[in-house]
């Protein structure tokens, strides 16, 4: 089962309810009495300006359960630079940039908690012990895989600035794009 995807070329900007008071959806109705989502706005205007100091630059922001999610995918970084760091600063989480650095990857969950689509963690890890382990994951991940079918974990908000998909970033981007479900957005986010 996937659980996680390692993009090691990209930059993803976790941005989570823990990392920013910019992540929780706050929102306003305007003088056309749509709702406008105030926050991620200025995650936008901040994407906006990172992108701005790199010409060509190309960033895709996505919803996700928990806050919104930013890929920056026009060149790749090094996850430990100072670049990185000072580029990533909008998140405003130092504890997912000590965990890139330390992964030396950008993480990214692309498959739903499973609590968020209404069944249980797992109880059993592996690697599994006894053949009464390995069949009670596979019974939990059979139910799992089935509950998740109702559910995303992203949906693409925007995509930012004009820039090309670096070459080593695009298939990596579309696996992305096609396990966490951005395109579904009949779905709810897990």
């Amino acid at each position: 089962m996937l659980r996680e995807s390692s993009l090691p070329t990209s930059i993803i900007a976790q941005l989570t309810r823990d990392s920013a008071e910019s992540l929780r959806p706050e929102s306003k109705t305007n003088r056309n009495g749509s709702r406008q989502d105030l926050r991620a706005s200025s995650v936008l205007q901040k994407v906006g300006e990172v992108l701005s100091r790199d010409q060509g630059g190309l960033a895709f922001v996505y919803e996700t359960a928990g806050g919104l999610r930013v890929v920056l995918a026009h060149r790749e970084m090094n996850p430990c630079s100072e670049e990185t760091r000072r580029t990533l600063d909008f998140v405003g989480s130092p504890l997912y940039l000590r965990l890139c650095c330390n992964q030396k990857s950008f993480r990214a969950r692309i498959t739903a908690k499973p609590w968020r689509c209404g069944h249980h963690a797992p109880t059993e890890r592996w690697p599994f012990l006894e053949t009464k382990s390995a069949k009670s994951f596979e019974a939990w991940e059979s139910e799992y895989l089935r509950k998740i079918q109702d559910y995303s974990v992203v949906r693409l908000v925007e995509r930012v600035g004009d820039g090309k998909i670096h070459a080593e970033i695009a298939p990596l981007l579309a696996l992305h794009d096609e396990i966490a479900r951005a395109d579904r957005s009949d779905l709810r986010l897990a």
